[in-house]
């Protein structure tokens, strides 16, 4: 085996997804350089294919051509037309590669380190404000019918209560029975369906009609645990450069409500920029006070599922002696909920 084989046969396979990955990512050029060296594939390139009849010296223009730049030229060649165009120059690369002894591994790290210095890779699709907002909402949507189970604890004026425990019974997005299961309010019911809230308590014969934000308790209303989606109740706009949340670089929206039965008045989420989870947010009252603060402090995997596991809510209204409220969701089970347990008659039977 000579040393032009051998180099051959250490190339780097690269795949098409690979190269979508990168570009779609916006990993841009330290990501390309760094795996796929420059210096390694000019000298791959150049010691392949029949080496002894090699020239390094470039062949002198045709009389009256003209000279483009080298920015100029990769700008308006095969790679020009972003990641389409490249897959297409890598299946006419593979057929000629052959009869050319050039590997199709270096030819391809050549068009991906070409394509990322023309900035092609820079120029990837940013996601959108409400695309944002979807992404952030998957971990709370990963169980579209579960049953869940939570801890709640209350700290204000520097005592912590006792905590609580509920059952989240949830079918969709907008349906949900909050059984409380162990604590002060043990055997307390809230349902949930659409914009229509009722409060059940022990020993009551009737289910009682409250707000949306019925609070279960501290500064933790019903909505916050069971209701509240992003993308569903605001529209979101960029409110200026990215801020760093517990040590993580977090995009900033700023939440328009869609309409006046939103749960809250507005506010301001910050999604990571790295896996577009969640980190803070501040929501409003409709005059546009801030509320609440709420921070989603861990996730996790259940059932093979990314979810929220633990996040705290301080209210903003109380003072100096203002609530802070954490909830810790300690398991998810898909389940099948029955219609009839989603409606007062049935709650309040349950």
């Amino acid at each position: 085996m000579n040393g032009s084989t051998a180099r051959a046969g250490r190339a780097r396979p690269f795949a098409a997804s690979q190269l979508a990955d990168l570009l779609l990512a916006g990993r841009l050029r330290a990501i390309a350089l760094r795996v796929y060296p420059v210096e390694e594939t000019f000298r791959e390139l150049t010691s392949v294919a029949r080496p002894a009849r090699v020239s390094t010296t470039p062949a002198p223009p045709a009389p009256g051509a003209r000279s483009r730049p080298l920015g100029a030229r990769i700008a308006n060649g095969p790679c020009s037309e972003g990641p389409v165009a490249l897959q297409e120059t890598r299946l006419q690369s593979s057929r000629g590669a052959k009869r050319r002894g050039i590997p199709v591994a270096a030819r391809l790290r050549l068009a991906v380190i070409a394509c990322l210095w023309a900035g092609v890779g820079g120029a990837a699709t940013a996601l959108s404000p409400n695309e944002l907002l979807k992404l952030a909402d998957a971990p709370k949507e990963a169980f579209p019918e579960a049953v869940i189970h939570a801890k709640i604890g209350v700290t204000e004026n520097g005592n912590t209560t006792s905590p609580a425990e509920f059952e989240l019974y949830k079918k969709g997005d907008d349906r949900g029975l909050v059984v409380f299961t162990a604590g002060r309010q043990k055997g307390r019911k809230i349902l949930t369906v659409g914009d229509r809230v009722w409060l059940i308590v022990p020993g009551s014969s009737h289910a009682i009609a409250v707000t949306p934000n019925q609070r279960l308790m501290g500064g933790a209303s019903l909505a916050d645990v069971s209701k509240l989606r992003f993308s569903q109740e605001f529209d979101a706009a960029s409110a200026g450069p990215p801020e760093t949340v517990d040590g993580r670089e977090c995009d900033v929206l700023k939440l328009t409500p869609k309409s006046a039965k939103s749960s809250y008045g507005g506010g301001t989420l910050w999604v990571d920029r790295q896996d577009h989870r969640a980190r803070k947010a501040v929501v409003a009252l409709v005059s546009g006070k801030p509320a609440k603060e709420i921070t989603f402090d861990r996730y996790g995997k259940q059932a093979g599922k990314t979810v929220l596991e633990s996040m705290t809510i301080k209210d903003l209204l109380g003072g100096p002696s203002a609530s802070v409220t954490r909830i810790d969701y300690t398991n998810y089970r898909a389940a099948k909920i029955d219609e009839e347990l989603l409606t007062p008659e049935g709650a309040l039977n349950f």
